[in-house]
């Protein structure tokens, strides 16, 4: 349902500024303070009761059901005793990050650590109602008003000034309505997002599989094809060859930073390239940090040429940049191989999609042998072998998949765009139902 086709409440009267991003709320409601409508509850030593957190995007959790977070296994029967009762319908916030709209209804009976700040309903309410409210933009700028703390990453919102704020409270019966009205339509919208995640999923995996298909097998479905005799690689066309690295590429990367600080960077000089500067392939030559000629001096062996192809070996392992359109001269952080050709086997723009095919992906976990690798090793990467097609065909490769891919791209952006979309309109939607700006009764049925 679309929340601009929906009519506001007859009559508004003005909040008289209790909530500061809030001017005017439907006649009948009423604004009662916290300490009004809940009290804290601080009871302990329940250790055998599950283990719950709260977090921004999925409010109150079970942390043994949920795989993003870690959890936590240095916790003894001892200090469990410490942690806090929650009760099904409670609100549970988390002090520190109350600012950012970690708050959610519990489902469970559990306990949380002394981080967190339950709340216990003293009147009548709908626990739902008060979920979606406290996390609407207003309401998120409310508690970081009365938070206060040592920098902006570590604000705490205590009960003792939570219980100061207004909230609004509508009539029993509407704050039902308001809540399964919502659960409803943010129910729709979700289910509407994964789908669309879904199929980016499904984009990706497309696009992956087309780029090792062709970087492997060509783009000839009918060519004879033979056993590479390459473990990662597989079979490949009869007529193509294999290569390493170390026997084609020029490999070359910084050495430690002879002292380099960041108070040494400038507005203009020669670019500093990192890992971060790589956007969709190609370098962001806009964030790129500046150093001294003296500095861009120091090492020639990774000062860089135009159709350099640039690979991260620490941090996120083999994200892959051109150099294309390079304005001045530009060196690298200790993060990046540059690599290029050392002699006529290969164009680098076809270098570019193995090294982001899953060729590459299988010879780095081959080499890794089923351990975490934190590092791209110079002699690891010098035995990587790859597919070597006639200089022509690489080039036909590399125009084909810079096609098809970029066709993929656009869908996918326009996915994500589209995610975006209805995420803002979930959020407005909210917003509008729990401050009043519309009228949502009548949209749900007994």
């Amino acid at each position: 349902m679309d929340s601009s086709g929906m009519k506001p409440y007859p009559e508004y009267k003005d909040s008289n500024a209790y909530i500061k991003q809030l001017k005017y709320i439907p006649k009948h409601w009423s604004l009662v303070r916290n300490i009004g409508l809940f009290e804290e509850r601080n009871v302990k030593n329940y250790p055998h009761l599950p283990l719950l957190s709260v977090s921004q995007a999925y409010g109150v959790i079970l942390q043994k059901e949920n795989k993003k977070l870690t959890e936590r296994k240095d916790i003894s029967s001892d200090n469990k005793a410490n942690y806090k009762l929650v009760k099904s319908d409670d609100l549970v916030y988390n002090k520190m990050r109350m600012w950012q709209g970690a708050v959610g209804q519990s489902k469970w009976n559990g306990i949380v650590s002394p981080a967190y700040v339950i709340l216990k309903p003293i009147i009548q309410t709908d626990a739902r109602y008060f979920y979606y409210l406290y996390k609407t933009p207003q309401y998120i700028s409310e508690f970081g008003r009365f938070s206060y703390g040592i920098c902006d990453d570590m604000n705490s919102l205590r009960y003792d000034d939570f219980k100061n704020i207004f909230s609004l409270y509508p009539p029993l019966e509407e704050q039902h309505t308001i809540a399964s009205f919502l659960d409803r339509e943010t129910s729709r919208i979700d289910a509407l997002v994964e789908k669309k995640q879904q199929f980016i999923e499904l984009l990706e995996e497309r696009r992956s599989a087309l780029i090792s298909h062709a970087v492997t097998k060509g783009l000839n479905p009918d060519v004879p094809m033979k056993d590479s005799g390459i473990e990662w690689i597989g079979e490949i066309p009869e007529h193509w060859d294999t290569i390493r690295i170390k026997h084609a590429t020029y490999v070359k990367g910084r050495i430690g930073w002879h002292g380099l600080r960041s108070d040494e960077f400038i507005d203009e000089g020669a670019f500093l390239v990192t890992g971060t500067d790589f956007v969709n392939g190609r370098i962001n030559w806009d964030s790129c940090y500046h150093i001294s000629k003296n500095r861009y001096d120091q090492d020639p062996y990774i000062q860089l040429k135009e159709n350099d192809l640039l690979i991260t070996k620490d941090g996120t392992i083999g994200k892959v940049a051109l150099v294309k359109g390079l304005k001045s001269e530009a060196t690298l952080n200790s993060g990046i191989f540059v690599t290029r050709p050392l002699s006529n086997n290969y164009i680098t723009d076809f270098m570019y999609w193995i090294l982001n095919s899953e060729v590459f992906t299988a010879f780095f976990e081959y080499m890794s042998n089923g351990t975490t690798i934190q590092h791209l090793y110079q002699n690891v990467f010098n035995e990587f072998a790859f597919p070597i097609p006639p200089l022509k065909e690489q080039q036909a490769i590399a125009d084909y998949l810079d096609n098809e891919t970029s066709q993929i791209d656009n869908l996918i952006e326009k996915t994500e765009q589209s995610i975006e979309y209805l995420k803002e309109y979930r959020t407005a939607l909210i917003s509008s139902a729990v401050t009043g700006k519309i009228d949502v009764r009548g949209t749900v049925s007994d």
